[in-house]
């Protein structure tokens, strides 16, 4: 009898709909069809709110994620917010952690150059 491997599709927010989270939702569409479901961005910017981009709605703001990580069952949370301060970061982390959700964080271009 042959097995077939069955993988679950991880439903996926993306925090920040700037530059760097265009590009990698469409990176993910692209390359990771079948692994991620992105259901929405978060951004703080009001002139962000209801836009769409690369076919995927922003959907609120980072004081609702632990709202929405029940509400669509979020798996996975990418921060493409490059800029985000420690204080912000850690909050996201901590509500992460609470809900078991997986999080990656997209490094800025400093921490990329200057690794250490």
């Amino acid at each position: 009898m042959e097995q077939t491997n069955f993988q679950q599709v991880k439903n996926t927010l993306i925090l920040g709909a700037g530059d760097t989270g265009h590009i990698i939702a469409k990176k993910i569409m692209k390359e990771q069809e079948g692994t991620f479901k992105i259901l929405g961005f978060l951004d703080d910017a009001k002139e962000k709110q209801d836009v769409s981009l690369a076919g995927v709605s922003v959907i609120g703001t980072l004081a609702d994620l632990g709202q929405l990580i029940k509400l669509y069952d979020i798996k996975l949370v990418i921060v493409a917010i490059t800029n985000m301060g420690r204080v912000a970061f850690t909050q996201i982390e901590t509500i992460c952690n609470l809900a078991d959700i997986e999080l990656r964080r997209i490094p800025c271009i400093e921490d990329l150059l200057l690794k250490k």
